[in-house]
């Protein structure tokens, strides 16, 4: 699916790539694959930002990817391309070809305290936050609450969930969206061969380094392509801009 991204991609005049995790089943190197099949079909971008998912298990992921000249976000602010100012951290869970996940070095709840703290003394710096990438949109949700950031984009879930609109303790509008599975993942193992269920991409628009839109791409299991509308990004107005959409993780 790297390259069909990559091809959405091109017909929206994308230039660079967000990667929400969950590149891998289990995080072992004989994965590697998946991180140099998407280096390949990006590998003229000069902005790649990835995080780990909870798939993501272990180093290996995030090393090979910086490896790879990808930025891999580690819960400190980063400049990104045009002015955009972006956080991010690797998700705190790890997850096996089970169900079960277990945490590493921090739990998923003080990892949401802290990201909201840091994303907030920036913000009271006038040094706002336009995207906080993590795996799990709950990982933002402080951050949203407390009016911190205008865009969490997450994964996890492999379905379409927003863009939904908070207003945060501080009276400012942030969004958050989570894409579906670019993939087309149905397991948690690399099978191969076919889309197990509808798979996505989505378009985000900056200006000036601030979100100001998204547009869902969806591929059907059977390699029909739906084009969702654009949804603005309304600077106010808690309900602007809220839509729901298909199901389908990667943003280019």
């Amino acid at each position: 699916m790297d390259p069909v991204a990559r091809a959405i991609g091109d017909q929206g005049d994308a230039t660079f790539l967000l990667d929400a995790g969950d590149d891998t089943s289990t995080g072992s190197s004989w994965e590697a694959f998946s991180l140099e099949s998407l280096d390949d079909a990006f590998s003229d971008y000069d902005d790649r930002v990835s995080i780990a998912g909870n798939h993501d298990n272990g180093d290996f992921v995030t090393t090979q990817a910086h490896r790879l000249g990808f930025t891999t976000l580690d819960g400190r602010v980063v400049d990104g391309p045009a002015g955009m100012r972006l956080l991010g951290v690797s998700d705190p869970r790890s997850s096996g070809l089970g169900t079960w996940r277990d945490e590493r070095g921090i739990s998923f709840e003080d990892q949401e305290k802290r990201i909201a703290d840091v994303a907030c003394r920036h913000d009271a710096d006038g040094d706002r936050i336009g995207t906080l990438l993590v795996h799990d949109a709950n990982s933002g949700r402080q951050a949203l609450n407390d009016g911190c950031v205008d865009l969490v984009l997450a994964g996890h879930l492999h379905e379409q969930v927003g863009p939904s609109a908070t207003t945060g303790a501080n009276g400012k509008v942030g969004y958050s969206y989570t894409n579906g599975t670019t993939g087309g993942a149905a397991y948690a193992l690399a099978i191969g061969s076919k889309l197990r269920r509808d798979a996505e991409v989505t378009l985000v628009t900056y200006r000036d380094g601030t979100p100001v839109g998204l547009q869902p791409v969806t591929i059907t299991t059977i390699g029909a392509f739906r084009v969702g509308a654009y949804v603005d990004l309304a600077p106010t107005g808690p309900a602007a801009g809220t839509t729901e959409g298909p199901s389908g993780s990667a943003s280019p």
